[in-house]
């Protein structure tokens, strides 16, 4: 079984600095497995991962990639798996739609602006960036 921790050894973003925004998960118990085939049809193309409470499920064409990408890809669900165990299901997937419509809503720019005004994705996406930064120095680059 591939963990999440494995993927972020091999792509060397496996920093303390990094583990310490994603406690109290613990990457070596986070599965990552490839898409079943009819979510690959379903899910638009531009979505890479989702993140079920337990699991990291990612498109078969990014692990086939691998690098540095598939990294910060696997510490932006990682950050999900954090905000899934610690609002519980009803509590994550009321946030999300919350946000999702208010934004969409509010704005009227449509699902991309309104999915990326998502706190937890804006979280998830934050700290992935920041991780790019983290590896190199043992300083986070920004802030978050």
């Amino acid at each position: 079984m591939l963990t999440a921790a494995e993927i972020l050894s091999d792509t060397g973003l496996d920093h303390p600095d990094v583990k310490g925004r994603l406690s109290p998960v613990s990457p070596g118990s986070v599965p990552v497995k490839k898409f079943p085939f009819w979510i690959d049809l379903v899910l638009p193309s531009w979505i890479g991962a989702i993140t079920t409470p337990s699991t990291i499920w990612v498109r078969a064409r990014l692990l086939a990639i691998g690098g540095e990408s598939l990294g910060r890809l696997i510490i932006h669900e990682l950050v999900h798996t954090r905000q899934w165990r610690e609002h519980g299901i009803l509590g994550f997937l009321g946030h999300y739609v919350k946000d999702y419509f208010a934004a969409r809503f509010r704005d009227r720019n449509g699902h991309r602006a309104a999915y990326r005004a998502i706190s937890f994705e804006s979280e998830a996406g934050a700290v992935a960036a920041a991780a790019s930064g983290t590896v190199a120095s043992g300083i986070p680059s920004r802030s978050l």
